[in-house]
């Protein structure tokens, strides 16, 4: 279930978490970043009790979509919402990369 929100900056943030095998949480996040852009992004953290984690060069991360566009709840939620549609495809690379990357 996406949530869509103001960050503390006030800027508009949408993320939605999917559960995955082994204690992993896939995150799609949708936010504007310090050059203005509004970024999609795709990670995967490590569940431990009530924290999440995320190892760098060692987890799945990867950019989905940059837009230039103007950030309000509307575009926020367009751009989220192309991400979430091609969830069985960022299912698969996070498949690929842990049989590949195994730890």
């Amino acid at each position: 279930m996406t949530t869509i929100c103001k960050d503390i900056r006030g800027a508009w943030r949408a993320e939605d978490t999917v559960d995955l095998a082994a204690e992993r949480v896939l995150i799609i996040t949708t936010h504007k970043v310090s050059d203005g852009s509004i970024v999609t992004r795709a990670s995967v953290s490590v569940r431990d009790g009530a924290f999440l984690s995320h190892r760098m060069y060692r987890d799945f991360s990867q950019c989905i979509k940059i837009s230039r566009d103007r950030c309000t709840a509307k575009v926020v939620s367009a751009q989220h919402a192309d991400a979430v549609a091609k969830l069985p495809e960022l299912q698969e690379a996070v498949t690929a990369w842990y049989a590949v990357n195994r730890e």
